[in-house]
């Protein structure tokens, strides 16, 4: 969903964009018990911000924070490493990461889940100055014992084709 915010074009989900126009407090939700999974789909990148400078960005936050908004709260999933794949006819990123999450993506949805680095600032100031948004379309869970290089034999290997498919 293309959308207007603070008189700039911006992408954002259509269930984010509700969030933040019906909830004044959106809190945080941290739970403990999250499971490793890879999730995958692509980065789409908002106006102005090319794909070196996103990969750069992403990189710099590993082992930080992503959100996903779910009417009043926000859902934290901690992304611990990610794998991009070259699409160069698509403007689209394609990705796979190794985060420990609770977020729940079904193949069977028609629509993904989008997440965004969760900062120190409010949740509505992350929306609006984020430079792409995250479009998960698939997940697999994996066992808690899994290594840094292990998770990417995961990466599926149809990962360009799926992110063509998102949004």
């Amino acid at each position: 969903m293309n959308q207007y915010i603070n008189k700039k074009n911006k992408l954002i989900d259509f269930n984010e964009y509700n969030s933040i126009l019906n909830y004044e407090n959106i809190c945080d939700i941290d739970e403990k018990d999250k499971k490793y999974k890879v999730i995958s789909g692509s980065i789409i990148p908002q106006l102005g911000h090319n794909k070196f400078e996103i990969i750069d960005f992403i990189k710099s936050n590993i082992n930080n924070k992503l959100g996903y908004l779910i009417e009043d709260k926000c859902v934290l999933s901690e992304l611990i490493d990610i794998q991009f794949v070259d699409d160069e006819y698509n403007y689209k990123i394609p990705f796979s990461a190794l985060v420990k999450t609770n977020i729940k993506v079904s193949s069977k949805d028609q629509y993904c889940k989008t997440l965004f680095f969760r900062q120190n600032n409010n949740i509505k100031e992350n929306l609006k100055s984020r430079k792409f948004l995250m479009a998960v379309k698939k997940e697999t869970a994996i066992s808690n014992i899994i290594t840094i290089t292990d998770w990417k034999r995961f990466i599926p290997s149809d990962l360009i084709y799926l992110s063509r498919k998102t949004w």
